[in-house]
């Protein structure tokens, strides 16, 4: 990462593209409350967080409620999970009463962020969705909860709400995911995350998009015009000179330029899945993804400078 920040500083991007990387749930040593959330891997954590505070970089994070309600599978911890009406939970540390996992999950890394002196760095989600469908013995990977998951964190976010300990600060956070991974290995969830198959055709809607489109107003009948009285006749000359006729100009049609077909990305295989320790359940919670592999971590890379870069032309 230090090394990819030189390239940018010597060509003069360093201001304008910002280098991160990718985790899981799993760098936290513990995350239950969300008060007392805590990073492992000491030096080697504390390292890269000051890599992002120098260089005004994102802490990258994957949280899952999915897999925190596998672990703990009651239906009041579904409703948790899916911002759904629910009894809330305590915070034992802070008193603060959670109303769904996510929240919980983020404000257990910011936690993590303040406890190491880097309460400043932002906070991207990388990576959360719910799986469509599973195995027989996944429990709530479903279509219903798919939706529910995935609308209700949108509208979420979109209310500006925030977290308890980060209100009124909406998240920059990204679905997984776009398409099926149908080449995926592992459980049946680990390929049904999709909002679209590979084929491009949708398998549900969440609104993330929505044009509405107001019918045209029909127009009113045009009254019949009076016909004018006929003027008396006048007198005319005896000879009447042939008018002259000017030929029309013919219209040419601007060609249509054909429109290229986007031809779909191919299909990124993803990593399995290890358990670790979530926010906001009752006992162990349990998995969250991997971090990537060095190839991914390159190619999320270069995303995000494209991304900004592309912000900064439109600023």
């Amino acid at each position: 990462m230090q090394n990819v920040q030189n390239a940018l500083n010597a060509a003069s991007l360093g201001g304008k593209v910002k280098v991160s990387t990718v985790h899981s749930m799993a760098v936290l040593s513990q995350s239950e409350p969300p008060s007392s959330g805590a990073f492992g891997y000491g030096d080697t954590m504390k390292g890269l967080l000051q890599f992002h505070s120098s260089n005004g970089s994102p802490f990258m994070i994957n949280p899952y409620p999915f897999f925190a309600y596998q672990s703990d599978p009651r239906p009041e911890t579904l409703a948790f999970c899916l911002f759904q009406p629910n009894a809330g939970r305590v915070d034992s540390g802070s008193g603060i009463k959670y109303m769904n996992m996510f929240d919980a999950q983020v404000d257990s890394v910011h936690s993590a962020l303040k406890g190491m002196g880097f309460k400043d760095v932002e906070i991207v989600v990388a990576e959360t969705g719910w799986p469509y469908k599973g195995d027989p013995n996944e429990v709530g990977a479903s279509l219903d909860s798919a939706k529910a998951y995935n609308g209700n964190l949108i509208n979420h976010l979109r209310s500006m709400v925030g977290t308890p300990l980060m209100p009124g600060k909406s998240v920059d956070t990204y679905i997984f995911a776009l398409y099926d991974e149908d080449l995926k290995p592992g459980p049946g969830s680990e390929r049904s995350f999709g909002l679209y198959k590979p084929d491009l055709s949708p398998i549900y809607d969440i609104s993330l998009s929505k044009t509405t489109k107001t019918p045209a107003p029909t127009p009113a009948t045009p009254a019949a015009p009076t016909t004018p009285a006929t003027p008396p006749p006048e007198k005319t000359p005896a000879t009447t000179p042939s008018p002259v006729t000017t030929p029309a100009t013919p219209v040419n049609p601007v060609p249509t330029t054909p429109v290229s077909p986007v031809n779909p990305g191919p299909v990124t295989p993803a990593t399995r899945v290890n358990p670790s320790p979530l926010a906001g359940t009752h006992g162990a919670a349990s998995s969250s993804r991997q971090p990537h592999s060095l190839l991914l971590i390159l190619v999320t890379m270069v995303a995000f400078m494209v991304v900004e870069v592309h912000e900064d032309d439109d600023d």
